[in-house]
């Protein structure tokens, strides 16, 4: 019986381990309330679901980084998106202060990301359609060591270099993981559009020159804007068709032009 006992308790902690979850980040107050304070280090995904059509940005602040010049920065991020002047210089003042490791929409879906231990910044900012933000709220929380969670099996790895995705051959539908990678030395983001039957990418690359006419296919979802040497994980429902990926980030650190003009437009097919 004892030895019953013992099995059916090793037994129970190994179903324990194997059902462990991601730490959920749910951010579910304007402002950027519901965080915990302090998380343990590993797999943690971020969702923001407050009702409000807000920016969100998760940040890791290098060390010996206050609060203040952490904000000071992201102050001047968000001038030069306003006026659309010294954004290189902006961004190079973050970078020297903290990591951008994801933008989350407010939509309720997870972001995912491997969490190391530090002093964490989330910036959760409501702009309208023109003019200055209306609010900018910042929430902090503390990684510690600990076991946390690794990084699940995603489906697919997505790379994306200055200026161009790499794509696997075998992308199969239904609900994917895919993990994607920041291998170049900018902002990237990657925006998802399901081509229309019949469609191609000369098609969807014409269709935006004019915008004349209905669009030749239709967004179904994208990873937000993230730093150079970061990893993140994102989910989608994907059926069989043919796809494009596309960055729109302009390339800040050379002539201004979106990213998609230097080539970082990428077509691939996801099959049965």
């Amino acid at each position: 019986m004892k030895l019953r006992t013992t099995l059916m308790t090793l037994a129970a902690l190994a179903l324990a381990v194997g059902a462990a979850r991601a730490e959920r980040l749910a951010i579910t107050e304007p402002g950027g309330g519901g965080l915990p304070s302090e998380v343990t280090a590993g797999f943690a995904e971020v969702s923001v679901d407050t009702g409000e059509d807000a920016v969100v940005m998760l940040l890791r602040l290098h060390e010996g980084t206050d609060e203040a010049e952490l904000e000071a920065a992201m102050a001047g991020v968000n001038a030069a998106l306003l006026t659309e002047t010294g954004f290189a210089a902006a961004v190079g003042d973050l970078f020297e202060v903290a990591d951008l490791l994801m933008e989350v929409h407010p939509d309720g879906s997870a972001v995912g990301a491997e969490l190391e231990p530090g002093r964490y910044a989330v910036e959760y900012a409501v702009w309208p359609e023109e003019g200055e933000p209306e609010s900018v709220d910042y929430a902090y929380f503390d990684v510690v060591d600990g076991r946390g969670d690794p990084a699940p099996a995603a489906a697919a790895t997505v790379t994306m270099r200055d200026f161009a995705f790499e794509f696997p051959a075998d992308l199969r539908a239904g609900r994917r993981t895919l993990r994607v990678v920041n291998e170049g030395e900018q902002l990237h983001h990657m925006v998802l559009i399901r081509l229309a039957d019949g469609k191609t990418l000369d098609d969807l690359i014409a269709w935006m020159e004019t915008e004349d006419g209905p669009p030749p296919g239709e967004e179904v979802g994208m990873v937000g804007v993230f730093g150079p040497g970061e990893t993140v994980y994102r989910a989608f429902d994907l059926t069989p068709g043919d796809y494009v990926a596309v960055c729109f980030i302009p390339d800040y650190l050379g002539d201004g032009a979106p990213h998609l003009m230097h080539g970082m437009i990428q077509a691939f097919t996801v099959g049965e």
